[in-house]
Formats: structure tokens, C-alpha cells, sequence
């Protein structure tokens, strides 16, 4: 087959000029050709996404963005100080080199949303795709961003310079430029889930913002009314007159400068905003009646928006703090309805202003709930791993399991002084110091881990911790956990080992010291315990006789189940074997001589 009629893979145009001798080939077509596979494959590059940049990683997007804020604060007060108040005294014509450059960071800026990620508007799904992003840009704000791109005042001076000075306010048609504000809503929706800012402050911070331009639009709009009016009939009365003849210190020359004229404007801006009016700024004719009527409407829509919006904040900034405020009030009332003693007022309140946290642990719980399945199982275990990390048999368990206990946890406020008594519960200790066995424990304790899956009353802990200060104790019920348990059989099954654990652990460790003694039969992963021995379950031996033989009958016992299966449900140390062992060694040391010994353990015990 003929080389020459192979198609090229870049067109057949292309294969027609491949199949020319290079020395018949035009300069400018061996350009074109040259440039072909290159641009193919940008387009290529672009259309699988390799160029789409994530706002999310981007390191340069937000510095970008942010100078895109600042151009736009900028813009948003230059031009409509310009229109006001110098576009009656433009001699030069030509453009300004600062107001092309900005235009051209914000046609910039309009081809750089083709290569950003963004927001679907209904699901709120970010599109990577790229012809996604160009679809939902070209629907969405292109257009806008377009026209407050487009050079209006070389338009306005380009029709002066043909029909003459009567067109000179066309340059009014710049401020079609202030709709780039609408691109900041856009920019900070963009990173609004990136930062952690409160919204109060981003509140307060957008009604100081808008009352800034409010007062800065609303004297340049004053402004333009009296430029209007000069335009028209430069000899009539008008307001900068009344104040220069008032008041000469403001003007310094023979003619007021731009500057001036925005000074006298912006103060008489506030005092309409504020609703001061002291009057030595006022209206000379009817147009300036009209328009100081229409602008002080407008001033107190705003200052009325203003009030309102930031006493509505003021009410919802904190609301733990008014919740707590009403609580004390209810105290207040109860306590003089009931003539209640000074002393126990004083600690009435004290208990209840340390109870004030409290109002945020609960609400913890109704956020976990409003959330994903996914997310509940993440937020919960980091928020709770400060205790999760303590207890063996919560290590492991499913995320499921961990939203449960999250949702079931309570919360309680000790006074100092008063013991905690939680039977059958799990504590956890948020803050305070706390009293127990003779220690001083701070925060971040905890006790009651065995009592949670421990069911026999004389292997709990009987020993209440007394409150040194405040406590905000977090708690978990043994009925609660039970009824958790009941809908994840599988967390119960693991949990049943550690409790034989448990078992075997204190029943040991106390065996030595209660008046009578308890048999342990067990099974790999489980530990049962029968009732207390009588004299006559030893027939021959007094009482002192039986209690040491049935010491020396468990330990034989336990030491006969673990050699042979060589495995018991203890988590933690590898050698904890040898150690159990090691202890029940030295119980059988402690047996008197003279006692009867070394009976032999039950076959199957």
C-alpha cells in the first residue's frame, strides 16, 4: 500500500502535507503542522481532567483568591467615587494603566473558572469533570461576570469624542463594574467547609462590611446628585454652595476638589444613616429635596437591617449562656418562694454555674445523630477516645457500637465533699480531682471498668471516690450497655471474654481476704462462680480447716484449666499466663504446714 494515502492520525491534512518533500512545504505550514500535536494534546490533557484544579489541595488557589477579594473591595470603592465625583473633570481621555490591569486579573480570573473544580448548585457535588464545569460555569454566572469585565468608559469616551459632551454621563454605565461583588459570596462559599470560623463573627463582619459601603455609596450618591445638577446648570444653588458660604474651612481654594466634596458628602451620610441630621448640610432645590428624600429611606432600610440583625446575634451568640441564665433565674425564684437559707443558696448556684458545660455535652449528641452513618462511627470514636483508649473491650468494636455508646453516655456535677456514688456504672473524669483508696486522682481517670460487665456483688468495687473539687463525671450505665448489647450480639460475645477475665482476676486477688471462700469452675472464655463454701462441703475439717483446703482446691483448679488450653481472655501483656500464675504460687505459699494439702483437682473441673 502507498505510504502517501495512509491516514495520519492528526487529519488528512496533515498527511497531505507529510507526503510533500520538506523543500515544497510553506514556512507558515510547517508551523501549523509542528503546533498540531501539540495542542492535540493539551486538549487531550484537559479533557481528562489533568488540568482541573482541586480548591481543596490547591496550595496557590487562595492566595489567588484572596487578592481577587481585595481587587473587588477595591473596584467596589473607587468606582463609585469616580463617577461621583471625578467624571465631570476628566481632561485626559486615556485609559488608566491601574483600572486595565485590574480588568485584566478579572478577565484572567474568568478563563481560570474553566480549570476549577466546583459545586454542582442542587446536590452540592464537586464536578471534575471538565465539560461539567465549563456546562455549569456558561449556565451560571459567565454572563455576569462578563459584563462587569466590559470597558465602559471607553465606550462613554468614545461616544463623547463623536456626538459630543452631552453623552459624558454614559460613564454611569461603569458601575455595571460593581456586580464583581456577587463573586465574593462565590469565593467564600468555596472554602467555607475548610474554615473554622465562627458565624457570628462572619455575621458581624459582613454588617460592619455593608454598613462601610453603605455609608461610602450613600455619599457618593450624594455626590452625583450635585455633579448632575452642575452638569445641567452650573450657576444654580446647590448644596456644596449653602456649605461653603457656612462653613469656608472646608474648602481651601477657589474651587472644591473632588475630595472635599466626598468629605462633605460622607459626612452628611452618617448623620443620615445615624439619624443625627444636624441640619448644616442640607437641600437647595427641589432635586436635592427629592433625592435627600429617596436616600434617607434608603439609609434607615439599612441602619434598621443593621440594629436588627446584630441584636439577633447578640441573642443567639451564646446560647449555652442564656439557657444558664434562665436556669438561674428559675433558682433564684425557687430559693426565695421557699425561704432557703443564704448559705445553701450560695452553693445552690455554684453547682449550677459548674453545670453550665453540660448544656454543650448534650448537645454533642443531638449533632452525632443528625449526621451520616459513616460519619457518626468517626466523629464518635475521636471524640470519645480519651476513654475509648482505656477500656480493653471497647477497643475493637464497630463503629456502630461506638455511636450507641456515644448516644447512651450521661453526664453528672458533683459538689466537693460528696462521694460518687455510681453502682454497676463506668466514670470517666472530664474535670475536677477526685479521693479514692487514698489516692489523688485528676482528670482523665476513670474507675468502674470492671463493674460495667462484672454481674456478682462481691467482686465489685465498693470503694466511692469523694469529690476534692467541681467534678463533671461522663457515666455508663450497666442497663444501658445491656440494652445496646441486645441489638450487636456479636460485641456481647466479645465482651463475655473479658468479663471471665475480669472474674478470674478479682476473685483471686480477694480470695485471700473474705470470710469465706468461692469456687471457680471455668470454661475456655467464660468464668462462673458458685455459692460460698459451708463446713459441711469438706466433711472432717473445721471451719478454719475448709476454708484453706478450698483456697488450695481453686488454685489448683485454676492452674489445672490454664496449663492444658494455655489460653485465657487477657488482653494486654503477652506474659500474663505466667503472672496469674506467679500469684497463685504465692497463695499457696501462704497455706499454714500444718493444714491438710495437695488434694488432687477434679478431672473435669
Amino acid at each position: 500500500m502507498d505510504s502517501s494515502r495512509r491516514t495520519h492520525p492528526f487529519g488528512s491534512g496533515t498527511a497531505q502535507y507529510a507526503s510533500l518533500a520538506p523543500g515544497a512545504m510553506k514556512k507558515k505550514e510547517r508551523k501549523s503542522m509542528c503546533c498540531m500535536p501539540a495542542l492535540h494534546s493539551l486538549v487531550v490533557a484537559y479533557q481528562a481532567g489533568k488540568f482541573i484544579v482541586d480548591p481543596h489541595s490547591s496550595k496557590w488557589l487562595c492566595w489567588w483568591d484572596a487578592l481577587i477579594i481585595l481587587l473587588i473591595v477595591l473596584v467596589a470603592f473607587f468606582i463609585p467615587y469616580q463617577i461621583a465625583f471625578c467624571l465631570m473633570i476628566q481632561d485626559d481621555g486615556s485609559p488608566q494603566i491601574v483600572t486595565r490591569v485590574v480588568d485584566m486579573v478579572f478577565i484572567f480570573d474568568i478563563l481560570m473558572q474553566f480549570f476549577i473544580s466546583t459545586q454542582h448548585p442542587e446536590n452540592r457535588r464537586w464536578l471534575r469533570i471538565p465539560k461539567k464545569i465549563v456546562a455549569a460555569y456558561l449556565s451560571g454566572f459567565f454572563v455576569m461576570d462578563v459584563i462587569s469585565v466590559l470597558p465602559y468608559d471607553e465606550l462613554a469616551l468614545e461616544v463623547t469624542r463623536r456626538y459630543g459632551s452631552h453623552f459624558a454621563f454614559l460613564g454611569v454605565l461603569k458601575t455595571l463594574s460593581l456586580i464583581r461583588l456577587l463573586r465574593i459570596n462565590r469565593l467564600i462559599a468555596r472554602y467555607e467547609a475548610a474554615v473554622d470560623v465562627p458565624y457570628t463573627s462572619v455575621k458581624l463582619t459582613k454588617l460592619l462590611v455593608l454598613l462601610c459601603f453603605g455609608l461610602h455609596w450613600i455619599a457618593c450618591a450624594w455626590g452625583f446628585l450635585l455633579a448632575f445638577e452642575r452638569f445641567e446648570d452650573p450657576d444654580a444653588a446647590d448644596w456644596a454652595s449653602n456649605v461653603r458660604s457656612a462653613k469656608p474651612g472646608m474648602f481651601k481654594g477657589d474651587k472644591e476638589t473632588p475630595w472635599e466634596l466626598y468629605t462633605a458628602s460622607m459626612y452628611w451620610s452618617c448623620m443620615t444613616i445615624t439619624s443625627i441630621g444636624y441640619g448644616d448640610v442640607i437641600a437647595m432645590n427641589g432635586l436635592e429635596a427629592w433625592g435627600a428624600t429617596i436616600l434617607m429611606a434608603l439609609s434607615g432600610l439599612l441602619w434598621a437591617h443593621i440594629i436588627g440583625s446584630i441584636c439577633a446575634i447578640a441573642g443567639a451568640m451564646d446560647e449555652g449562656n442564656v439557657a444558664h441564665e434562665n436556669t438561674l433565674l428559675s433558682l433564684n425564684t425557687m430559693t426565695r418562694s421557699y425561704n432557703v437559707p443564704q448559705e445553701i443558696r450560695v452553693k445552690l448556684r455554684e453547682y449550677f454555674m459548674c453545670r453550665k458545660a453540660l448544656f454543650y455535652r448534650e448537645k454533642q449528641v443531638e449533632l452525632v445523630r443528625a449526621m451520616s452513618p459513616e460519619l457518626q462511627g468517626k466523629t464518635a470514636r475521636y471524640v470519645q477516645d480519651s476513654w475509648l483508649s482505656q477500656v480493653s473491650f471497647f477497643k475493637n468494636c464497630c463503629n456502630a457500637f461506638v455511636v450507641g455508646l456515644f448516644e447512651i453516655l450521661n453526664f453528672c456535677v458533683y459538689p466537693p465533699r460528696e462521694l460518687v456514688r455510681l453502682p454497676f456504672s463506668m466514670c470517666f473524669l472530664h474535670q475536677g480531682v477526685i479521693l479514692k483508696q487514698g489516692r489523688i486522682m485528676p482528670a482523665g481517670c476513670m474507675w468502674g471498668v470492671e463493674d460495667l460487665i462484672l454481674s456478682n456483688k462481691d467482686l465489685l468495687d465498693d470503694y466511692a471516690p469523694l469529690a476534692l473539687s467541681y467534678l463533671e463525671v461522663q457515666y455508663l450505665e450497666r442497663s444501658a450497655l445491656e440494652r445496646l448489647q441486645d441489638q450487636f450480639p456479636q460485641e456481647r460475645a466479645h465482651m463475655r471474654k473479658f468479663t471471665g477475665y475480669y472474674a478470674l482476676k478479682r476473685g483471686v486477688l480477694r480470695g485471700i481476704v473474705k470470710p469465706s471462700w468461692y469456687f471457680f469452675a471455668m470454661t475456655p472464655g467464660c468464668v462462673e462462680i458458685h455459692g460460698p463454701l459451708e463446713n459441711d462441703d469438706v466433711p472432717g475439717y473445721s471451719v478454719d480447716q475448709a476454708r484453706f483446703l478450698a483456697l488450695e482446691k481453686k488454685v489448683q483448679d485454676v492452674l489445672h484449666i490454664l496449663k492444658p488450653n494455655g489460653t485465657i481472655p487477657a488482653p494486654g501483656a503477652p506474659n500474663q499466663l505466667q503472672v496469674l500464675e506467679a500469684k497463685v504460687n504465692s497463695l499457696l505459699k501462704r497455706l499454714p504446714v500444718d493444714m491438710p494439702t495437695n488434694r488432687q483437682p477434679n478431672a473435669n473441673p
